[in-house]
């Protein structure tokens, strides 16, 4: 979706500022599909590390149950990324019990690694709408910085924007993870601002998210524009995709023959339903054996 950036100007005087910052998701690139389909893809492979000893569902949700302990119980605001991996590592191996000796933290956490870049690589493109105005704000000496809440480390966001050609354009990186502080709860900026050693009026943030990109830094005296985005490629709402993967771990369905192929499934009978409503289609022919699962799970989205 283009920015009308010269609009910008309007808003507020970036001419006049020292640092402008960006997001990274869903503002300087994008993904194809939503995190937690990356995230379940990550756990498929999770899963064939330990030879399908224990499920992709079972990893997903141990992931995110680990995540989200280990931040109440510290009281942290961001989990670093390898402390997360450790985490997993230990709880799956609790889980299976047998064969711990035939595991490696160090090897588990190379793998655990790789895997999530390369599946985070084959999902990413480039904004270049905005990149081209990065490219005219450096052109006339700005300096660009990225700060974003993310749950990897620095590593992959420089990967990502090495394979992208983009990475030279930041002066700075400021990654959630790796600093323990987040842009919503306000405290990310403030450690930005202390870094860079500049006044908040100096600053300006650019993001796609309303609360944390735009109204979080006015609430400190940092300028803000808001760049609106809308994931074209997600047909299921994210929030839906959320719901029906935390349906799928709390049932705890490790036996299912489909658990693994959640997201695309969700993807599919969504779609499915999109296309059949554009073309008003009002009778549909679910063939084969697989068409009477599917045809289960079209009927309870249409019912929704």
């Amino acid at each position: 979706m283009e920015c009308d950036w010269m609009n910008l100007n309007k808003e507020v005087r970036w001419k006049d500022k020292q640092y402008i910052a960006f997001d990274f998701f869903d503002t300087t690139i994008h993904r194809n599909c939503h995190p937690e389909v990356i995230l379940f893809e990550w756990s498929k492979k999770i899963s064939i590390y330990f030879s399908f000893k224990i499920s992709a569902t079972e990893i997903y949700s141990i992931r995110k149950k680990s995540e989200i302990h280990e931040k109440q119980e510290k009281q942290l605001e961001e989990i670093k990324y390898e402390r997360l991996l450790q985490l997993v590592f230990y709880t799956i191996l609790s889980r299976l019990k047998s064969d711990v000796t035939d595991y490696n933290l160090e090897d588990f956490l190379i793998y655990a690694r790789t895997c999530e870049e390369e599946i985070e690589l084959r999902h990413i493109s480039i904004d270049t709408d905005t990149i081209n105005f990065i490219e005219f704000l450096k052109q006339n000496g700005k300096k660009i910085i990225l700060i974003s809440d993310f749950y990897s480390d620095k590593k992959l966001i420089e990967k990502i924007m090495v394979s992208l050609g983009i990475r030279n354009y930041f002066s700075k990186i400021f990654i959630s993870s790796e600093i323990g502080l987040r842009k919503s709860s306000g405290n990310l900026y403030e450690y930005v601002i202390n870094e860079l050693s500049c006044k908040p009026i100096n600053l300006l943030m650019i993001g796609d998210n309303i609360y944390s990109d735009v109204k979080v830094p006015k609430k400190l005296g940092i300028d803000s524009y808001h760049k609106s985005y809308s994931d074209s490629h997600v047909t299921v709402s994210p929030n839906d995709i959320v719901k029906a993967m935390n349906n799928v771990v709390s049932q705890a369905c490790t036996e299912s023959l489909f658990n693994l192929y959640i997201p695309e499934i969700l993807y599919f009978i969504s779609k499915l339903y999109k296309e059949l409503s554009v073309n008003k289609a009002s009778d549909i022919l679910f063939c084969a054996r697989e068409g009477f699962f599917i045809k289960k799970l079209f009927d309870l989205y249409q019912k929704k």
